[in-house]
């Protein structure tokens, strides 16, 4: 179909010539999002952070606007003409790839289908079909924002350009998610991973399974009936919120990071992994801060940012209601031998003081949704002393590793 691919130093997709047509050319803004793709009539995007949520021509017409949901390329309802009333609903699998759009009164008006690795099939419509991506029908790729993905390839499809972060998944910088489209996506190009569905009110979320409702017990500090807030369903929304926060600002500073990127960075980065091999298969470097108060009923939290020995940046936050007495609370810079995953945690014997010592999350955790390790020192200011027991929930992120 196609005789020539053109990129430039960046390892943008520039152009496209397929068999007896013309050139179809393509641009980017500062951020490296695709700006303006232009297969014989000009259209350019309009974006939040990484999604799409505007379409217009080459006479600067809003042709289609788009109405995105919590997960990352989730679309839950998109306009494509100038009236206001006739918008479609768009219906998504467990991979987020587009199977039907309805009008408002539940009439299917498209139906899509694809392979398994996201060749459309015969009567596929839309701007974004598989996995949630952008299809590009006039060139036959998919826009992974960081690269362009071909499915037409076989055996398997396989990206256009090699892999901006490495050979993470695979010594085989072209591969598409390890060649196992069926339990993988991709959805920035860089690095397969698996979807974390918790299906709650019709929407998926990743590490927001709740608690329960009522306020702590006493004693062990374990959640139990009471009166009040319904504190699953705060808890709940603020997971999905930070993550959001978290998801967005993590994206846009890798994206900006790779951009950068220079022969003196990747002599530091060398460098700087071997000094984070010395903390252990599982330390990592942390900066946070952490409190705890307790009189009878209390509560801890604390939230940070770190990086572990695999040279992997992520954040971890926790928070939890239980029972003891003091206050503690404190902000540094801390070496730890725990990684954090979601799931619920119990943190008991939290100890304190006035100068340097324990920092951050302290203690020893007791886990039964697999969040387990133990504390760290570091050096920072701290004021106060506590003692007792907290159960709670302990949510992680993980970004790219800057080592692999």
């Amino acid at each position: 179909m196609f005789r020539d691919f053109t990129t430039d130093l960046e390892n943008k997709l520039l152009s496209a010539l397929p068999i007896n047509a013309g050139v179809r050319t393509l641009s980017y803004d500062p951020l490296n999002r695709l700006d303006v793709y232009n297969p014989g009539t000009a259209k350019r995007f309009i974006y939040d952070g990484d999604e799409v949520i505007a379409e217009l021509n080459a006479s600067g017409n809003i042709v289609g606007r788009y109405v995105r949901g919590d997960a990352p390329d989730e679309i839950i309802t998109g306009y494509t003409s100038s009236d206001p009333t006739a918008r479609g609903w768009y219906h998504l699998d467990n991979r987020n790839s587009v199977i039907a759009v309805t009008d408002p009164n539940g009439v299917v008006t498209v139906l899509n289908r694809y392979d398994e690795y996201g060749q459309p099939q015969g009567g596929n419509y839309g701007t974004f079909q598989y996995t949630g991506q952008m299809w590009l029908g006039e060139i036959g790729v998919y826009n992974y924002k960081n690269r362009m993905y071909w499915p037409n390839e076989r055996p398997g499809g396989r990206f256009l350009q090699t892999d901006p972060i490495g050979s993470v998944d695979s010594p085989n910088p072209y591969q598409y998610v390890l060649n196992d489209p069926v339990n993988f996506v991709d959805p920035l190009g860089l690095q397969s991973e698996t979807r974390c569905v918790q299906v709650e009110g019709g929407k998926e979320y990743c590490s927001n399974q709740p608690f329960g409702s009522g306020f702590a017990g006493s004693g062990t500090g374990s959640w139990g009936a009471g009166t009040g807030f319904d504190v699953a369903a705060f808890f709940a929304q603020l997971d999905a919120a930070l993550d959001e926060t978290i998801e967005v600002v993590g994206r846009r500073i890798h994206r900006r990071a790779i951009g950068l990127w220079s022969d003196f960075a990747k002599g530091l980065q060398s460098q700087t992994c071997s000094t984070l091999s010395l903390l252990g298969d599982n330390g990592r470097l942390r900066f946070g801060g952490d409190i705890q108060s307790y009189g009878g009923i209390g509560g801890a939290a604390g939230a940070g940012i770190f990086i572990d020995s695999h040279g992997r940046i992520g954040t971890d936050r926790y928070y939890g209601w239980g029972a003891g007495l003091g206050l503690v609370g404190g902000v540094g810079l801390s070496i730890g031998n725990d990684r954090p995953q979601a799931g619920n945690i119990r943190i008991n014997h939290l100890q304190g003081g006035v100068g340097g010592g324990w920092i951050g999350a302290q203690g020893t955790y007791s886990s039964w949704e697999g969040a387990s390790g133990s504390g760290g020192v570091g050096v920072g200011p701290k004021l106060g002393y506590s003692a007792g027991s907290v159960t709670g929930r302990q949510i992680a992120w993980y970004g790219g590793s800057i080592c692999e």
